[in-house]
């Protein structure tokens, strides 16, 4: 017996599933609040698709089980981030779908520690939060449960917990990756939905996620910015939430609201830089299509060729010394910056992931930083400043391990 592939939810099922869901969440706050309780209210936003982001406004804190777990989605986590915003984002593994139940079996021989952490920081550096898998269900086919080390647990969660004060959903990305939903809704094939255990790549490349992973492979921040469909969700931003941004990212944006291409077009009259990767904003009347793809501010490109050298004023962060597979965030925190590196660089003939003797970067700040201080689990990470060409910060890292912080407090503004 096949079982059937998920189709796509119709635009009647979103609505309803997004007035009902509206409706019940409101209800359990006033019936909470009628017996003297304040309750928080979230949902299994299953893999954070599209079809939710018009039920996000409804929760407090959002909760998703990944469709797959790799050892390497840094693209998957921004894309999280972008769809909670300022809200609390906690993903749970997906105990079957990819790489869980060979951790599982390494962990029970001692093995894959460095595996486990990277499972956890990579999630914390990237701005959203891990659940710590303590008996998690791997499904009736395994028959066994996800219990890793207490010891290691407790070693990763008392690192986060103690440095939180370094960790914010803000950030000082100079590039907005803009997720259109409404193009999605209309692009996205029925098979995205469904279940792919096996971490099976799809036949085409998706403009969003390779422009995701293009930033994400060369250490550069980014920031998801979500642009709703426009009726389940209504357009709500303003020019002055894009304007931080140096340059907007439009990959896979073949369909824009009125409002959004209003809105792009205040952005570019403020200066802003937009890439557009393939299609634009098709479903406009040939007038606005025109003013923003004639926009002298505007530069169009093929799906999949964005590079750094596209953006305004270059990359945010260049590597000056050393290389390592890595993926970073410059969290706002509140005396300056706390720059996130997670690295990816697991030797499995050692099981470990090498020490890094040096990383040098380069890196753009609105203003200058005043010191570096460095923060990681095993409390060898080590850190010195220095100015850099064009007004940037040099920051040397010494000692890299799986996952590090540096402390950069903010000096003189630009």
């Amino acid at each position: 017996m096949t079982t059937p592939r998920p189709a796509r939810p119709s635009s009647r099922q979103r609505a309803n599933i997004t007035r009902y869901f509206a409706e019940l969440a409101a209800y359990a706050r006033e019936y909470a609040a009628s017996v003297g309780r304040d309750i928080q209210v979230s949902g299994n936003f299953f893999n954070l698709f599209d079809n939710y982001y018009a039920l996000e406004p409804a929760v407090d804190v959002i909760v998703t089980e990944m469709r797959n777990t790799t050892w390497r989605q840094p693209a998957w986590y921004r894309y999280a981030a972008g769809f909670g915003g300022a809200k609390p984002v906690v993903v749970v593994e997906n105990p079957y779908g990819g790489v869980v139940p060979k951790l599982v079996e390494n962990l029970k021989r001692g093995r894959a520690y460095d595996r486990f952490r990277q499972s956890l920081y990579e999630a914390a550096a990237l701005g959203v939060n891990m659940s710590v898998p303590y008996g998690a269900w791997m499904g009736s086919v395994i028959e066994d449960a996800f219990y890793p080390p207490h010891h290691l647990a407790t070693e990763i969660q008392s690192f986060l917990a103690g440095n939180e004060r370094l960790f914010s959903p803000g950030t000082w990305s100079e590039v907005g990756v803009v997720f259109s939903v409404g193009s999605s809704f209309r692009a996205a094939p029925p098979e995205v939905m469904g279940d792919n255990r096996l971490n099976l790549p799809s036949e085409g490349r998706d403009p969003f996620w390779e422009a995701c992973e293009t930033l994400s492979a060369a250490l550069q921040p980014y920031d998801v910015v979500f642009f709703p469909d426009g009726e389940l969700r209504p357009d709500t931003r303003t020019v002055e939430d894009l304007r931080r941004y140096r340059t907007l990212v439009l990959a896979g944006c073949a369909w824009l609201t009125g409002r959004q291409a209003e809105l792009l077009g205040e952005y570019l009259a403020a200066g802003g830089r937009l890439v557009s990767c393939g299609p634009l904003g098709e479903n406009l009347d040939g007038e606005a299509r025109a003013r923003l793809l004639a926009h002298p501010g505007t530069l169009a490109v093929g799906p999949l060729e964005l590079s750094l050298d596209q953006l305004e004023g270059g990359p945010q962060v260049v590597v000056a010394e050393g290389h390592t597979d890595a993926a970073l965030t410059l969290q706002a925190v509140e005396d300056g910056a706390a720059l996130h590196l997670i690295r990816y660089d697991y030797d499995p003939g050692g099981d470990r992931v090498p020490v890094l003797d040096r990383l040098a970067l380069e890196v753009r700040l609105p203003f200058q930083p005043a010191g570096a201080t460095a923060h990681s689990p095993d409390g060898t990470l080590r850190a010195t400043l220095a100015p850099a060409a064009g007004g940037r910060a040099r920051v040397v890292l010494a000692a890299a391990g799986v996952y590090g912080i540096v402390h950069l407090p903010a000096g003189d503004a630009r």
